[in-house]
């Protein structure tokens, strides 16, 4: 059977504790079925032997009635030699005593120590005819003990439980015989047997009815393991839609759901691997064609130089205040790449500590005013009465704020005003950055974090297209809010400081 293994070992698991347990309750059920039924079968042995001893001891005493044919008065038996248990009735009654008894009775004389059968047809048994324990049970019964023994089990054919009763007046008198009475053990056995029989079938009725239940409960056990190892297969190929959808209320449901988030993580995480892979070819690919074009215009002008091409001295100055350029830009970027690796690494820790969001605000203002003043662009800083307290790097905010000033002054008309405003949205500290530019269009808006994203336009010529997503990565690691809103002529950039206190 297909996917069964474990299905075969639970039934097999089943079948065989049925079994153990089978053979468990039958030793036991042998050991005490036989132990009760021996010890119910002494004591009735017992009160047999007791009742018959007590009527025998009335025949020695003269107080039994005669039996049909016999004679008060009548002469001892001849085989005892004058023993008194042959006299009056004695007769009679020991010849129907087998079928009254119903088992094999003897009675024992004291004096002349011979032994006197029940049945008319048996002879009188002399002591030496006797097994050597056999003789220990009746000799115990004349000191007056009961006691019980299977010795004469060789002597009657037949394996016996014997009993042997002292024969008196009352508990206190001196025996005058004793009363021996036998009982098959054969009629035991074959009850304890029957008993045996009856519990074999009723285990084999119960694994026939047991093992069916057992395959269907193994299959539906399982079942969700085998699809569960299908929905595994399929992760381990790749296929990360796979899923168990099994609900159960037990461990096995519990694992189903549990593989089933580790299927929603590792699509997630499969997701997240490609758009990496692709961020790192988008990188490779604008680091290479940003650096290509300051390497290129560097060999070039130095090629120009070098191999005379060029020998006016005011086109040899032209040529190296280019490659002067050039280099700067180059530096500039690849401290910007620098910089936007460092902060997107976990592990770089940034400084923080207690500062005031209105006197940050106040020194950007003070820095960007000499980026302003060649295109006479006009900073104002509305901060109002309020402090804001927050906690972070002051260096790095100020650098954050930087670049979303610098561009907004980039992209301001001359002479136009570049708005700072600190207020309070939602109840949380906020500062914005307004120009009055050309504004940013809708299909770039979404994407102006992006690294290497640049407009082209004029105003950014010397943009690397870092700026903004150190911008970004800076707020993240404080995590403050940027919100970006913009159209023709107005473009606005919304910094909300989480966390931040009011005084």
């Amino acid at each position: 059977m297909k996917h069964s293994k474990i299905a075969c070992r639970l039934i097999l698991y089943f079948s065989a504790a049925l079994l153990l347990f089978a053979l468990i309750v039958g030793g036991a059920f042998t050991f005490l079925s036989a132990r009760h039924t021996m010890e119910l079968r002494r004591q009735d042995l017992q009160g047999r032997a007791e009742t018959i001893a007590k009527t025998v001891y009335g025949f020695l005493s003269g107080t039994a009635k005669p039996m049909n044919g016999e004679h008060s008065g009548k002469g001892q038996g001849k085989a005892s030699g004058g023993n008194p248990l042959h006299g009056t009735g004695f007769g009679a009654y020991m010849r129907f005593l087998d079928d009254i008894a119903m088992a094999d009775v003897w009675v024992v004389d004291s004096n002349s120590k011979t032994i006197t059968p029940g049945s008319e047809h048996s002879d009188v048994i002399e002591y030496e005819e006797l097994p050597e324990d056999g003789e220990a049970v009746i000799d115990e019964a004349l000191n007056g003990s009961i006691s019980f023994s299977e010795s004469f089990s060789d002597v009657l054919g037949e394996r016996t439980l014997s009993v042997g009763v002292p024969i008196r007046q009352d508990d206190t008198a001196e025996p005058v015989g004793a009363v021996l009475l036998h009982t098959p053990v054969q009629g035991i056995s074959d009850a304890v047997s029957d008993g045996l029989w009856l519990l074999l079938l009723s285990v084999l009725a119960a694994l026939l009815l047991a093992v069916p239940a057992a395959v269907l409960l193994s299959l539906k056990f399982t079942k969700p393991l085998n699809r569960m190892k299908d929905t595994a297969v399929r992760l381990a190929d790749g296929d990360f839609s796979a899923v168990n959808a099994l609900r159960q209320n037990d461990e096995i449901g519990e694992l189903a759901a549990t593989m089933d988030l580790l299927a929603v993580r590792l699509k997630d995480a499969s997701q997240e691997s490609s758009r990496l892979e692709q961020m790192r070819r988008d990188f490779i690919s604008n680091v290479s064609h940003e650096l290509r074009t300051p390497v290129t215009v560097l060999r070039g002008s130095l090629e120009a130089i070098t191999d005379g091409i060029i020998t006016e001295p005011a086109q040899i100055q032209e040529y190296q205040q280019q490659m002067l350029r050039e280099s700067l830009h180059l530096q500039r970027l690849v401290d910007d790449l620098l910089e936007l690796t460092r902060l997107q690494n976990a592990d770089f820790r940034i400084e923080k500590a207690p500062l005031e969001l209105r006197q940050l605000a106040e020194d950007v203002r003070r820095s960007a005013r000499r980026l302003a003043e060649p295109k006479g662009v006009v900073l104002h800083l509305e901060s109002g009465a309020q402090e804001f307290s927050f906690t972070g790097d002051y260096g790095r905010l100020r650098q954050m704020l930087l670049v979303v000033v610098d561009n907004a002054i980039k992209f301001s008309p001359p002479d136009e005003t570049v708005s700072m405003r600190l207020f309070q949205q939602d109840g949380e500290p906020a500062l914005s950055i307004t120009d009055h530019g050309p504004g940013i269009s809708p299909e770039d808006l979404p994407r102006i974090f992006e690294r290497f994203r640049t407009s082209g336009t004029v105003e950014n010529r010397t943009g690397t297209g870092l700026g903004l997503p150190i911008a970004r990565q800076i707020a993240v690691r404080h995590g403050i809010t940027i919100q970006v809103e913009s159209r023709p002529g107005n473009t606005v950039f919304t910094f909300l400081f989480r966390n931040a206190h009011v005084r």
